[in-house]
């Protein structure tokens, strides 16, 4: 039985997005020429001579007005909402087992997941002499 096979897995995912990442930023620096000619003729950024507010690197000048600005900003607060949103669902719905000689599971509807179930102690006082499923029998 392996314990670890959730962090392998992730290690996996996380080695493949990064082969891809580098795949994809290798084939956008080749094309960047064509990507940069797109966005102008398409308006998304605004030539040099329309003096930018934010200039992008490698574009000869082109760049951000603001209004392009507040366009990108509200896509990117959106796109963070949804991944935050997509995060805590997940969370809510996860199944986790605490402690490991827990063979039942609990579904987690606290904020973290991680969290371990408060642990039950037993009972003190003169009833916990009595046999019970907390203390060993007694010995004979």
């Amino acid at each position: 039985m392996r314990a670890q096979s959730g962090d392998d897995d992730l290690f996996t995912w996380l080695t493949a997005i990064a082969l891809f990442g580098a795949g994809a930023s290798a084939a956008a620096l080749a094309a960047w020429g064509k990507i940069v000619t797109w966005l102008l003729e398409h308006k998304v950024i605004v030539p040099a001579a329309a003096d930018p507010t934010v200039v992008i690197p490698s574009t000869m000048g082109a760049g951000l007005d603001l209004p392009r600005i507040v366009i990108a900003m509200a896509a990117l607060i959106a796109i963070g909402a949804f991944a935050a949103y997509g995060t805590r669902a997940r969370t809510a719905r996860e199944v986790v087992r605490w402690p490991a000689t827990n063979s039942r599971p609990l579904i987690s509807r606290a904020r973290s997941p991680r969290t371990p179930p408060a642990r039950v102690e037993p009972p003190i006082g003169p009833s916990s002499k009595k046999t019970s499923a907390w203390s060993p029998s007694p010995k004979r």
